[in-house]
């Protein structure tokens, strides 16, 4: 559930307001720094990584691929904000001062650094709990009716802050993958600036090579700034991280939670074997390890297209009420059966948002709805109840560059979900042995596997253990 009931715990959020007295410091949570950007101060958590040079500043943890390194100068090398964001990838905000006291802030594709913008008076802050700790009642909710209506999407979607709407009045998630420009006016323009307008397919073998290098150089970076600890479930997201861990695995800590039933759900049993095969530092319904980053598989989705338009379904170019609701649709709202003339505040909110696609390839779209419409509305703001059991926590898929190759994957190629089992062939062949999302082999899958066991002796010693795995043995006679 959103993050109003996890009150107290601040160390990795931030505030960001202009002007003098507008913020008691006694009034932050404990631990607190303050940064001044021009006439903005940045307040932020002491945990929470930050790092400027001249009119540029980074907020968290970013991975810059034109070094290959987890970016440690904040300063753009003569590069405009806009053209610089797009080559880092990880969790973070980057902000470019501008003249007459004017900043743009970019965030990354899946706005995982989640954060609130106020438009009228540019303010940011990274949940409404915070907001609310901080300002008390100076910021109003919503009628008690829209209340309601943000209440029963939560429960029947999943989606925290649906299209981006918080029960406070005036608050509204800071767009991802737009050029957000505030200045003392408040906002003063958002513009999209990703993805391209124009798109071309490129043969998966020459796209899943790229991918897999660049998925492996930004774990492998990550890794040099601090030791990581991957979740390794039962499904195609975490396994892709898994595989792309390789080089790292002697001091990479692999870990499974199942809260609903410990030690018996299919996601330990997989995680089970895989640690077997693999030989991994592995470790079951555990507290996270507080001085590592933590790996989350989010992002994986764009993979296997999660959400595709069709035919008449497509937004672009419609106008009126329907391409809210078709979008409400896609997301699961109108599950929730709240009346049209209730929800409409919401639907309206998604209307304008297909406004930003107008330019974008149609193919995209329904990827774009994901990233901003429910990784960010959701999974992102998630990342900071994980903050509080690790360093720090990022999702290493979420990268411009990385959805770009996947971008380029022809359409049937991605929707039949055969990226991930091309990530685990090229990058780690044994993770490709155990079954997904089951505790069992089919038929054609155990003769797959099978005919990789035979040629262990070649493949390695990961495929020599599967024989000795008690776990994994057990799958492949069920």
């Amino acid at each position: 559930m959103p993050l109003d009931s996890k009150r107290g715990d601040f160390r990795k959020q931030f505030l960001f307001v202009r002007g003098k007295g507008e913020v008691d410091p006694v009034g932050l949570p404990p631990g607190w720094s303050c940064e001044k950007l021009g006439a903005w101060n940045l307040y932020h958590g002491g945990q929470l990584p930050f790092q400027r040079s001249g009119n540029f500043a980074v907020l968290g943890l970013a991975h810059d691929f034109d070094v290959g390194e987890v970016l440690e100068d904040a300063n753009c090398g003569g590069t405009s904000g806009e053209q610089r964001v797009l080559r880092l990838g990880g969790r973070f905000l980057l902000f470019e001062c501008k003249e007459h006291d004017r900043i743009d802030i970019f965030s990354d594709p899946g706005g995982s650094l989640s954060c609130f913008l106020h438009p009228e008076m540019g303010w940011l802050a990274s949940t409404p709990a915070l907001i609310r700790e901080v300002f008390g009642a100076r910021f109003p909710d919503r009628p008690p009716s829209e209340r309601k209506v943000l209440a029963r999407l939560v429960e029947h979607s999943g989606t925290w802050y649906p299209a981006g709407l918080t029960e406070l009045a005036g608050w509204e998630l800071l767009p991802p993958s737009h050029k957000t420009e505030i200045g003392p006016e408040g906002r003063l323009a958002s513009q999209r600036i990703w993805p391209a307008s124009g798109t071309h397919e490129t043969a998966p073998r020459e796209v899943l090579s790229k991918f897999v290098v660049r998925l492996k150089e930004v774990l492998g970076s990550l890794a040099s700034y601090c030791p990581l600890e991957i979740p390794v479930s039962a499904g195609r997201d975490s396994r892709m991280l898994l595989a792309c861990s390789r080089e790292i695995r002697s001091t990479t800590r692999y870990s499974v939670h199942s809260p609903h039933a410990p030690h018996h759900a299919p996601e330990v049993e997989v995680s089970m074997a895989l640690a077997e095969v693999l030989d991994l530092d592995h470790h079951i319904d555990e507290a996270r390890d507080p001085e590592r980053v933590l790996c989350m598989g989010y992002g994986g989705e764009i993979a296997r297209q999660h959400y595709v338009f069709e035919g008449k379904e497509i937004p672009a170019g419609r106008r009126g009420g329907n391409v809210g609701v078709c979008l409400a649709g896609k997301l699961g709202f109108l599950d929730a059966g709240i009346p049209p003339e209730e929800m409409a505040f919401v639907t309206q909110k998604l209307e304008a948002w297909a406004e930003s696609l107008k330019d974008i390839p149609v193919a995209l779209h329904g990827d774009l709805l994901y990233l901003e419409q429910r990784m960010a509305t959701t999974m992102s703001s998630a990342l900071y109840r994980d903050d509080l059991e690790c360093l720090f926590a990022v999702a290493p898929l979420n990268a411009f560059l990385l959805y770009d190759l996947l971008f380029a994957l022809p359409q049937e190629f991605r929707r039949s979900w055969k990226v991930g089992d091309e990530v685990f062939k090229r990058a780690w062949l044994a993770t490709s042995l155990v079954p997904l999302q089951k505790t069992y082999l089919t038929g054609r899958e155990r003769l797959r596997v099978v005919a990789i066991l035979l040629a262990a002796p070649v493949l390695g010693a990961d495929t020599m253990r599967a024989w000795r795995s008690p776990t994994f043995r057990r799958m492949l006679t069920a």
